[in-house]
């Protein structure tokens, strides 16, 4: 049970260490140091960072080093594409199948995200960012669509964390939730979808997407 605990620990510790940009894209894990600094073996590391790596947040290099994952144009569009679709499948069944109880749930999760981004807490306000929409995953009673999105979560926080940069950009962006909320609460589906929908394209910049234009 220690040792679980244990690389529980250490796997947070250096998860956050990367979405805080401590290390950065393409920068190497230092195993060593992080090993005297938590005073432990390289054993948990090693496997932190094995988890990590199947986050798609850390690539290894077995018998050399590991590196935080870089994301380039395409992997970030590509992101935002999957995304969409998604969390669009997911309102439509968080509506279908959610019962009222469960959408104050949400609203409490969206009301929760918009104080941390108004206090200028970014790191909590992206980590509720990302509660937001796999809550909606969550209570969409889909456990394939749930498991497939809590998969990419992490590359999303990486990902705002890495390039929204301005505080009124991100207060701006989640303060959209709760327009989604009150949506799905009167169980306007077409508003509900467009107003998810929406919510993305403007934060990937995929407004002038071929496919994206195709559907909005």
């Amino acid at each position: 049970m220690k040792s679980k605990i244990l690389s529980e620990e250490v796997y947070t510790h250096i998860l956050n260490m990367i979405l805080n940009l401590e290390i950065d894209s393409g920068e190497k894990i230092p195993e060593e140091r992080i090993a005297a600094m938590l005073g432990v073996s390289r054993t948990p590391i090693r496997e932190a960072l094995r988890k990590l790596n199947e986050a798609g947040l850390v690539n290894l290099y077995p018998r050399r080093f590991a590196e935080v994952a870089s994301f380039d144009e395409e992997m970030i569009r590509n992101i935002g594409l999957t995304r969409i679709s998604l969390d669009q499948l997911a309102v439509e069944m968080v509506i279908l199948n959610g019962s009222n109880a469960e959408f104050e749930r949400i609203e409490e999760t969206a009301q929760t995200c918009l104080e941390m981004a108004k206090s200028g807490d970014k790191f909590n306000a992206v980590r509720w960012d990302s509660a937001f929409h796999l809550e909606i995953a969550k209570l969409s009673k889909n456990t394939v669509l749930f498991e497939i999105l809590n998969g990419i979560h992490l590359k999303v926080r990486f990902i705002q964390m890495k390039f929204e940069k301005k505080a009124n950009v991100l207060h701006r962006h989640v303060a959209l939730h709760i327009p989604i909320v009150e949506a799905i609460k009167k169980r306007d589906e077409v508003l509900a979808v467009t107003l998810a929908k929406k919510h993305l394209v403007e934060f990937y910049g995929l407004e002038n997407h071929s496919i994206i234009k195709k559907t909005m």
